[in-house]
């Protein structure tokens, strides 16, 4: 088998670590404090992005995508990643309301994997101590 071998932070598809790596090295509880963070800044913002939506108040939407892109890319989640861009840009003559919706259930969707994941990782870290 000519493949290379992959450490266990790289056996995913929904994220890579590798550019929090480049940065934090092997410190396990760094990286799991990154990620801890992620998560529940995460959780909010998805609030955040579904209260926008609500109202339907587009600045409010483009300004959350802004602030969610730059970790979703240093993880490079390429499923969540082009709708956030385009969240970020949206406005109201180029995206109707209901295309809106139909991508934040998308991002939606794909963030429940994505949590669900990093979840199970951070569950299974040797640094583990919750």
């Amino acid at each position: 088998d000519e493949r290379p071998t992959r450490d266990v932070d790289h056996e995913s598809d929904i994220y890579d670590l590798d550019v929090i790596h480049s940065f934090l090295g092997t410190n396990e509880d760094a990286i799991n404090d990154v990620l801890y963070t992620f998560l529940r800044d995460t959780k909010t913002n998805m609030g955040l992005l579904r209260e926008g939506l609500n109202i339907e108040d587009y600045e409010h939407v483009n300004q959350v995508a802004h602030r969610m892109l730059p970790m979703f890319r240093q993880l490079q989640v390429d499923n969540c990643v082009p709708i956030l861009e385009t969240m970020e840009l949206a406005k109201k003559v180029t995206l109707n309301i209901n295309a809106l919706r139909n991508l934040h259930e998308k991002l939606d969707r794909n963030v429940t994997v994505l949590i669900a994941a990093l979840a199970t990782r951070l569950a299974t870290s040797p640094s583990y101590s919750d």
